[in-house]
């Protein structure tokens, strides 16, 4: 996971791995995105 987000150009490729559940957050932290964490 950390290799991936390290080698992207753009937050839109987040959206590539459905199964880490990215979503954008809101309120004060509007801007910023989540990923679900399940397993290391």
């Amino acid at each position: 996971m950390i290799s991936f987000l390290q080698a992207m150009s753009h937050e839109d490729e987040l959206l590539a791995v459905a199964s880490w559940k990215p979503h954008r957050l809101s309120g004060d932290r509007k801007g910023s995105w989540a990923l679900s964490v399940t397993r290391n």
